[in-house]
């Protein structure tokens, strides 16, 4: 069977909120635009749609809401990853726009300032 990388995509996004527990996530706050806060573990957050894919991988440990951009911190998540690039690229702060879907991330506290 052959899958299109956006249908394997979602397909990673649901199989990870399973094993995670996210039916059991401590943090499920309304995000702009149709996006998501989700806690899949005690302290370990991400940003996902309302179709439950994945828009900002773990470890999110704080955000702040400026308009419709999303402004935060990631960190390597250390008890629900498998190391993939989505989980360890990037870390540091971001800025996720809920409006466009562009997420800018790696960046210096400057950057975001």
């Amino acid at each position: 069977m052959c899958y299109n990388a956006k249908m394997l995509s979602r397909l990673f996004a649901i199989s990870f909120l399973l094993l995670t527990g996210c039916s059991l996530a401590e943090a499920d706050e309304p995000l702009p635009n149709g996006y998501r806060f989700v806690e899949v573990s005690k302290g370990n957050g991400m940003i996902i749609t309302d179709d439950g894919e994945i828009a900002v991988y773990p470890n999110v440990v704080e955000y702040r809401l400026n308009g419709s951009l999303v402004v935060g911190r990631r960190e390597l998540a250390t008890d629900n990853t498998d190391y993939s690039q989505p989980f360890v690229k990037g870390l540091g702060s971001f800025v996720f726009d809920t409006s466009t879907g562009r997420l800018m991330q790696g960046l210096s506290q400057a950057e975001i300032e």
